[in-house]
């Protein structure tokens, strides 16, 4: 499977030996195309209607959506996309203009940041760290 989103944020799946289109993955909310979705062995992951998290299984259904901000703040500022998954399962995403979060495989959300930085994409999981890009000093933050 090939997994394409479009510029309305739509997520296109496509079966790699047909090309044939297999499902697709829609929301009436703000989504952003230029947020990334991430990929583990049984689920795709998208930020979603600005302010959530939505698990879709390889067939295209929906496992779970979990809100992490408001509405109207998302309307500012918004999940982007997620960027990591742990070797446990446990997913990373982060607000355009601030907090880091983490949720567990089932999308209870294991904690979000504090503190409101202006920093870019999460680059790397090490133990124990995240590190993110920072456009304004041009270098990693950890």
């Amino acid at each position: 499977m090939i997994v394409q989103q479009t510029d309305n944020g739509d997520l296109l799946a496509f079966n790699t030996a047909t090309g044939i289109l297999e499902w697709q993955d829609s929301t009436d909310g703000i989504n952003d195309p230029s947020g990334g979705v991430a990929i583990s062995p049984d689920r795709i992951y998208r930020a979603v209607d600005g302010d959530s998290i939505r698990a879709i299984d390889l067939s295209g259904n929906t496992q779970w959506q979990t809100q992490l901000g408001s509405f109207e703040s998302a309307y500012y500022s918004g999940y982007s996309g997620v960027t990591m998954i742990d070797h446990l399962g446990n997913i990373y995403t982060k607000d355009r203009d601030g907090p880091i979060s983490s949720l567990a495989p089932n999308g209870d959300i294991n904690w979000t940041t504090t503190e409101h930085f202006f920093y870019d994409e999460i680059v790397a999981l090490t133990p124990g760290k995240i590190i993110v890009g920072d456009s304004y000093n041009q270098g990693p933050i950890s």
